[in-house]
């Protein structure tokens, strides 16, 4: 018996006589103090606290041995329907997913050398075969060995997947947000590419207006260059036949004198340059009206806006009519190889 119990206990007895006053015999009797009862009650009452704590709370709780192997069990096991019972005993990495087993067994084994706090996530397996997602705290068992584990878990594989497909969705609208960020940067292109169009539509429909504007007068200014042509050879072929009728008549004595002066005059306006620079120019404003009428030809054919309709177009014609407009812009900036 301890020294504790033999503190708080008290021996008592009596000696029992014969009939002639010897002692026979005694009987001894101990009786335990109500101060041992006392002293033993607290301990009893925090070992069913923690007895209830630990049954009751909603986190899985393990105790492990040096091997990983389970020691104690909550209650708790039943939320993956294992029986507590049934996992004492047993090495409790045979729970774990395999892909997670040696992060886990290295987890334990850092925390019984470190003695330290250690935070841990790894794959358990329910008794239906499941596979659930634990996250956990392994904390050094302060007592005779220095190996024991104790572990606290709980499922959080709801959550998990709360947070995945919250962060799919995040990469999916991150997705989603690029791909319109790109179709509004080519509705931009596209909308500047109207404008731009619009811009060259309405040049064309301006350029169009002009080139008409300039084609009325021009027919006017080619037909009077036709018909003053007609009249200017029919003034020098009157002119030649006076010429004619002149020297005819100067031998008469009265016309001589007269003839003589137109003569003059003649010879004084230089008839014959005037009659050679008057087919000169008149051939060079030709040219120049043609040449503008052939200007206005190109910039109708360049606007595209003589016809409504789809036809046949000359690559070349139109090749040569637009570097025919820009030409006095690249004239200078361009060379052309010789054939």
């Amino acid at each position: 018996m301890s020294k504790q119990i033999k503190h708080n206990q008290r021996e008592s007895g009596r000696r029992l006589r014969g009939t002639r006053g010897k002692v026979d015999g005694g009987i001894k009797s101990i009786v335990e103090l109500p101060q041992a009862k006392r002293s033993t009650q607290p301990l009893r009452t925090s070992e069913e606290r923690f007895r209830l704590v630990a049954e009751n709370v909603s986190d899985i709780i393990t105790g492990l041995d040096a091997d990983n192997f389970c020691m104690y069990a909550s209650a708790s096991y039943w939320q993956d329907g294992i029986e507590p019972q049934t996992i004492i005993g047993k090495n409790f990495l045979s729970y774990v997913h395999p892909d997670d087993t040696l992060a886990v067994a290295a987890a334990f084994k850092e925390t019984r050398e470190s003695n330290a706090h250690g935070e841990l996530s790894f794959r358990f397996r329910r008794s239906n075969g499941d596979w659930r997602i634990k996250e956990a705290t392994a904390n050094h068992l302060f007592d005779n060995s220095v190996t024991e584990v104790l572990l606290v878990m709980r499922d959080v594989t709801d959550r998990v997947a709360r947070e995945t497909e919250t962060m799919n969705l995040q990469i999916e609208l991150e997705r989603r947000n690029s791909e319109l960020e790109t179709v509004i940067e080519e509705m931009k292109q596209m909308q500047q590419g109207l404008i731009q169009s619009e811009k060259l539509a309405s040049i064309g429909q301006l350029v169009a207006g002009i080139a008409h504007e300039i084609n009325n007068p021009l027919a006017f200014v080619n037909s009077n260059l036709n018909r003053f042509d007609e009249y200017f050879h029919e003034f020098v072929t009157a002119v030649k036949e006076w010429r004619m009728l002149g020297e005819t008549i100067r031998t008469v004595p009265k016309f001589r004198s007269m003839v003589e002066s137109i003569q003059e005059r003649e010879r004084d306006s230089d008839m014959e340059s005037l009659v050679e620079d008057f087919d000169v120019l008149m051939k060079h404003t030709r040219d120049g009206a043609s040449r503008i009428k052939r200007i206005v030809e190109q910039l109708r054919g360049f606007t595209h806006l003589s016809e409504g309709n789809v036809a046949e177009a000359d690559l070349n014609a139109a090749l040569e009519d637009t570097l025919s407009i820009v030409w006095k812009e690249i004239k200078y900036k361009a060379a052309g190889e010789e054939e």
